[in-house]
């Protein structure tokens, strides 16, 4: 089928609207950088969609199911306004790095995605329902909270999520697998 691949560089999207941007296009490819979007953004629907050094208020929400890639990179909430992400249940191929979302939220909702990264939003804080074993969640040491992870602390103890309290010496624990002709599986302490 035929795509339609757009780019909107520099557009100030601000009116009296629910959406300063909503994506229903099932193969729509749209890269939107260093615009303004004064009521956050809906995807529904495309194959691709990304969003690079813009700034927004609001809440950028992905429909679940969506069945298209996603990058979301360098975003700005508006000064002094927390600005969300929401992204629905069973979304995969997505990437969220380096948004600083002014105490804003993070938040994958319960279900099977996979595929995906989380990593370097400062002023943020995630909850990740997704079910998947591929992905990356390291917001921690900027800032951010990740409920049920271990998070470094000014005394070096970290906060597992429980209420209980960790003394190791270690920044995070990631289990790291390698395929192909070998494999090798550990911990990254």
């Amino acid at each position: 089928g035929f795509v339609a691949e757009n780019h909107f560089d520099q557009c100030y999207y601000s009116g009296d609207f629910s959406n300063s941007i909503l994506v229903s296009g099932t193969d729509s490819y749209m890269i939107v950088s260093d615009g303004v979007l004064s009521s956050g953004a809906t995807i529904n629907a495309g194959a691709y969609f990304s969003m690079q050094g813009c700034e927004y208020e609001g809440t950028f929400t992905v429909a679940a199911n969506y069945p298209g890639r996603l990058n979301l990179r360098g975003n700005t909430a508006v000064v002094g306004v927390a600005a969300n992400i929401s992204i629905g249940a069973n979304v995969n191929n997505f990437a969220i790095i380096g948004n600083d979302l002014a105490g804003g939220t993070i938040t994958v909702a319960a279900g099977t995605s996979n595929n995906y990264s989380i990593v370097g939003n400062p002023n943020s804080t995630v909850t990740d329902g997704g079910t998947g074993a591929t992905k990356t969640i390291l917001n921690a040491g900027i800032g951010a909270r990740i409920p049920g992870t271990i998070l470094p602390t000014a005394n070096n103890s970290y906060d597992i999520g429980n209420g209980t309290t960790d003394y190791r010496n270690a920044y995070f624990t990631q289990n790291v697998t390698i395929g192909r002709a070998g494999s090798i599986t550990g911990q990254l302490n």
